[in-house]
């Protein structure tokens, strides 16, 4: 640490003294306080900071008045660094208030909850989201109080980035929590599609996913977004749930929608069923779009038996497009 102190400018010197306090536990520079890990210890900020910052209209019952204090002062240490510090003062700002962050445990959810609904830099509401997500493993009301600024910012377009970060920390998570939230927002008009579809992915790779592997039947033969009937198709060809040809195939028939049908093909390719073999060969013969009949076509090869090879060889013959004949005379190389 004496050589730090020799070649690194004061500012980030105290942040890095700071951020390592929280992550290990120990005293703050210039007797500040201490820190233990996991924990917000005895901490003591510069100065009082009153909750006043986010003009809160109710307190949580379980609010902590000292994490508010704390949190407000190092984000107005972090905006004075932007309007008049040095880039040294910014970069230390920055490590203290990730390394306040990174100290605290569960009993911060309900206080951290309440700023993150009133507080108006994305900045610092993408590290209290960050924060949450960290103590979702501990803590099922943190994965709620990500889905209430979820509601609570559903009808903002422009905010449709930072929700998105959301949903992916919701489906890091991976608690029962998280996935109920999950399946609420898939099924709740007041979102967009593409949150939709992630919030689908993250569902597929949920550990419950593969329990409720209904869900993306439903939402394959069903929703009216084709973004999420292509991200239905995707989970079920990861899944292989018990009736997949069935739903898939019965999707391929009246799909419209050129992405989900190439999703449908792809899901039907990974899971390798000869009997997917007829109508993969119809499409691959008959559809209008060289696309499908490239992706059929991969999916016949993906099946990858002596019946699938003799149906790539006769395609190979009759295609008129040379980019996909190409790529057919590659697949009956590889089957051979």
């Amino acid at each position: 640490m004496l050589l730090l102190s020799w070649v690194l400018p004061p500012g980030i010197l105290v942040g890095i003294l700071i951020f390592l306090a929280a992550r290990r536990g120990g005293p703050l520079p210039d007797g500040q306080g201490t820190i233990q890990p996991g924990s917000l210890g005895e901490l003591s900020p510069p100065r009082v900071q009153t909750p006043e910052r986010w003009s809160l209209e109710q307190i949580p019952r379980e609010w902590r008045p000292e994490i508010a204090s704390s949190l407000g002062d190092y984000i107005t240490r972090v905006e004075a660094s932007l309007s008049s510090g040095t880039g040294s003062e910014r970069e230390a700002a920055i490590l203290a208030i990730d390394g306040f962050l990174a100290s605290m445990g569960p009993e911060a959810v309900p206080t951290l909850g309440a700023i993150l609904l009133r507080e108006g830099s994305e900045e610092h509401r993408r590290r209290i989201v960050r924060t949450l997500g960290r103590l979702g493993g501990q803590s099922e009301e943190a994965t709620e109080a990500l889905q209430r600024f979820l509601l609570d910012r559903s009808g903002e377009p422009a905010a449709s980035e930072e929700l998105a970060n959301v949903v992916k920390v919701m489906g890091l998570l991976q608690n029962k929590t998280s996935f109920d939230a999950l399946l609420e927002l898939v099924f709740n008009p007041r979102f967009p599609a593409d949150l939709k579809s992630l919030a689908a992915r993250s569902l597929s790779e949920h550990p419950r996913g593969g329990q409720e592997s209904g869900l993306f039947t439903t939402l394959l033969g069903e929703a009216e977004d084709p973004a999420l009937r292509k991200e239905a198709a995707s989970a079920l060809g990861r899944l292989r749930p018990l009736g997949v040809l069935v739903a898939l195939l019965s999707a391929l028939e009246k799909e419209r929608d050129l992405d989900t049908t190439r999703a449908i093909l792809a899901s039907l390719g990974s899971i390798r069923d000869p009997l997917s073999l007829p109508p993969l060969e119809k499409k691959a013969r008959l559809a209008a779009e060289k696309d499908i009949r490239l992706a059929a076509a991969s999916a016949i090869a993906s099946v990858g038996s002596l019946q699938a090879l003799a149906i790539l060889k006769d395609l190979a013959m009759t295609e008129a497009e040379p980019g996909v004949r190409r790529h057919l005379e590659r697949w009956i190389e590889k089957l051979q």
